[in-house]
């Protein structure tokens, strides 16, 4: 979340990331302050996290396919003993996508860039598999009676929802 706060307010900002990053602020304020509001904190940060993957993934990709059409254009150069000749349109030379390239350079390196796709494909497929795991488990057997543990070992039944029930029976 706090990338996803560095690309609202500092990169591109717009009116819309702005009202994202107040919403965040302000949520994550009272969310702190009062419990309950957590659930006023949960969208906002799903959205501005979702910026930061984003964003993180973009850039990386980007290197990555700046490192492999660079790649392609040498591996092609050192194949081709022919020099580009003098005659040829200027045109057929800024349509080769081989000329395109020549000077941009990626601003991550591409083991960099490798490390944070994997990086980041990994934590979010445990991610998923975590909350698959225990969505499962707390709505596979729901319960309306409760029980915990007294400091003294001894059970506890808590069984207020099924007294509700019977009083409004």
């Amino acid at each position: 979340m706090p990338i996803g706060f560095y690309y609202c307010l500092v990169h591109k900002c717009t009116l819309g990331k702005l009202f994202l990053a107040m919403y965040g602020v302000l949520a994550t304020y009272f969310s702190c302050v009062m419990i309950r509001l957590m659930l006023v904190l949960a969208p906002v940060t799903c959205i501005i996290s979702a910026i930061a993957v984003s964003e993180l993934l973009r850039k990386s990709m980007k290197s990555i396919r700046i490192y492999l059409t660079q790649g392609q254009e040498n591996s092609s150069a050192s194949i081709s003993d022919d020099p580009p000749s003098s005659d040829k349109p200027k045109k057929e030379k800024q349509s080769n996508p081989t000329y395109r390239f020549k000077s941009i350079k990626p601003r991550i390196p591409f083991d960099a860039a490798c490390l944070i796709v994997v990086f980041l494909m990994f934590t979010l497929s445990n991610y998923i598999y975590h909350s698959t795991m225990l969505a499962s488990e707390a709505y596979s057997s729901p319960s309306i009676i409760m029980s915990s543990r007294r400091s003294d070992g001894s059970r506890f039944i808590i069984d207020d929802y099924r007294e509700a029930y019977y009083w409004i029976k």
